[in-house]
């Protein structure tokens, strides 16, 4: 395979040899019909989805991210949900990229599987490395630092990330000693 995905690998295969019996149908038959009832179909979804101008349309507006709390996000408690849920925030990509983010197509567009964390480690010099959480480095919903990171990580952006005890040292703020 060339790298794509194995249902691209599969596609692209059928794409190439239009006498599969994979092409024929009850409604279309043949390659080029049944591709062109696909394109009809997206097409006729799409406007359905975002409106009658094509040049409006991005794939943002449909692949949206909603942080759903483990405990309490799916609580059927509108307000408690309220609370603890983020979102929808926009966002690129697609399953066959490396910042993969996934959807179930029978339910729609919005996204269902994400990386929780980014990391971009220079091996060469680990205090230029960085990084993004999905929400925030908080676990308490009323904290700065709950949801401080969900709009960034949507953006594709990621933060520094000090490593070294040196760099740890000079980018803290705060230190909490433990004594016994």
């Amino acid at each position: 395979m060339d790298g794509r995905s194995r249902g691209m690998h599969v596609v692209s295969r059928l794409l190439a040899d239009p006498d599969s019996t994979w092409w024929e149908g009850e409604e279309v038959s043949g390659r080029d019909a049944v591709l062109a009832a696909a394109m009809d179909a997206a097409v006729e979804e799409l406007t359905e989805l975002l409106g009658d101008t094509p040049a409006d349309w991005r794939w943002g507006d449909l692949h949206t991210l909603t942080a759903t709390h483990d405990s309490f996000g799916t609580s059927g408690i509108g307000p408690v949900e309220w609370l603890f849920n983020r979102g929808p925030v926009e966002s690129a990509g697609g399953s066959d990229l490396v910042n993969a983010t996934g959807w179930n197509t029978a339910e729609g567009y919005g996204i269902t599987t994400v990386p929780s964390m980014r990391m971009v480690v220079d091996l060469a010099d680990r205090d230029s490395s960085t990084w993004i959480h999905l929400t925030g480095n908080s676990g308490h919903a009323f904290h700065p630092n709950y949801d401080d990171q969900l709009e960034p990580w949507a953006r594709g952006e990621t933060l520094p990330w000090a490593v070294t005890e040196e760099a740890v040292r000079a980018a803290h703020t705060d230190e909490l000693t433990l004594v016994p």
